[in-house]
Order: structure tokens, then sequence, then C-alpha cells
């Protein structure tokens, strides 16, 4: 996880971040590195296309409210 609180953000510090967890990746002998973000991190998407990620798989979580008889939540 990539995270720059509200009042540091624009400073490349991300970016600063990932790149050095690449450094150490590829030293250790990885060849493929995998990141994932919220479609709408419009910031954070672009580190990721400047340091040559693309698209791989896609993932939606769904929620559904569960209501007890009579539309009523349940207690609890």
């Amino acid at each position: 996880m990539t995270g720059t609180r509200r009042a540091l953000r624009g400073r490349g510090l991300a970016r600063a971040v990932k790149h050095d967890s690449l450094l150490r990746g590829r030293a250790a002998g990885y060849r493929e590195a995998f990141t994932g973000n919220d479609a709408d991190n419009g910031p954070m998407l672009a580190v990721n296309r400047w340091f040559g990620y693309a698209p791989f798989a896609t993932e939606w979580r769904y929620v559904k409210e569960l209501v007890g008889e009579g539309g009523r939540r349940p207690a609890g």
C-alpha cells in the first residue's frame, strides 16, 4: 500500500516509495510486479502508468443490505 497524508500529497512521495519498492523487488530477483488501485484514484493511476503498469484484471465488489421480515433491519 502506498498512502500519503492529504497535506503531503502532490510532492512525489508515492512515486518515490513505489520506485524504491520496485528496485528492491528487482534486486531480490522478482521479475513481475502487480499493484491494485481504486478506479477513481486518478493521481495513483497516473503514477502507475508512469511506471509502465498496464491493466491486468478487474475486480468488482458488491454489497447488499439484508433486511428482516417486513423490510425491517435485524436487531443487533
